[in-house]
């Protein structure tokens, strides 16, 4: 498209589409129920925080990463039907790894599924994940040393502060309550 943002904006839009196409398959295929999938779809659609990744082409990371995340839990919670979905989660997994560094929080949502969803519950299949978790940490944060002072984990006394802001944000509460939180 060249210097003409138009044709950015119009990649962007159909990014946020399939995104939101995927988040409406996943609450489908974990409700089963139409009116609970869209009324879902329609809150994560019209959610103020879509206003930044709807905005720039520099945001596409973050549909990537959203889509990719969602496609591989579509892709898991359909493992039982055939491994070719099985190895479509892996691989969505890995993209969405690709795209974005919060993916390694899929591991610990697959366990989620495979509890809370799963009627085999075949604990095997979840032990994949956890390694290509950790050859993405071993080789990103302990051989790059990419972000390596970020990633690591620590309670920190404003965690319950932290924990409520991020309550409202993801519920879309948080109107005129803007805080700037000092580390």
């Amino acid at each position: 498209f060249g210097l003409d943002p138009y044709g950015y904006h119009w990649v962007v839009f159909i990014l946020f589409f399939a995104t939101t196409c995927a988040v409406f398959a996943f609450l489908r295929q974990l409700t089963k129920r139409f009116v609970t999938a869209a009324s879902g779809t329609v809150f994560f659609s019209i959610h103020s925080m879509n206003v930044y990744v709807t905005y720039d082409f520099a945001f596409a990371p973050e549909l990537f990463y959203a889509l990719f995340y969602l496609l591989s839990c579509i892709s898991y919670l359909r493992t039982e039907r055939s491994r070719l979905w099985y190895f479509l989660s892996i691989l969505f997994f890995v993209l969405a790894l690709m795209s974005k560094e919060p993916a390694v929080t899929l591991p610990g949502n697959i366990v989620l599924l495979t509890f809370f969803f799963s009627t085999d519950h075949k604990w095997k299949r979840v032990l994949p994940f956890f390694g290509i978790f950790a050859v993405y940490y071993l080789y990103i944060v302990r051989f790059l040393k990419v972000g390596a002072g970020d990633y690591v984990l620590a309670l920190h006394k404003d965690i319950f502060t932290h924990l409520q802001d991020a309550f409202l944000w993801a519920f879309d509460l948080a109107r005129g309550r803007m805080r700037i939180a000092v580390v």
